[in-house]
């Protein structure tokens, strides 16, 4: 539950937000292996974002736009 709006988190947010620093140990983990001890990405390859699911994901409207109508 969000304290300052009261909203109640579904089932794929809270699991995010309860596995979020597990989530970045093993992404830590991954980075140190593959770039530092092993080198076989190089350093400076970009991170992929960790899109984990949180409270202001609940509210967000996707607009589509096509040549005739908006949605």
């Amino acid at each position: 539950m969000c304290l300052t709006t009261g909203d109640i988190a579904n089932e794929e947010i809270a699991r995010d937000l309860l596995n979020a620093e597990n989530l970045v140990q093993q992404v830590i983990k991954k980075l140190v292996m593959e770039r530092l001890s092993e080198k076989t990405v190089s350093l400076h390859s970009s991170i992929t974002k960790q899109k984990l699911k949180t409270f202001a994901s609940m509210f967000v409207v996707r607009m589509a736009k096509n040549k005739h109508n908006v949605m």
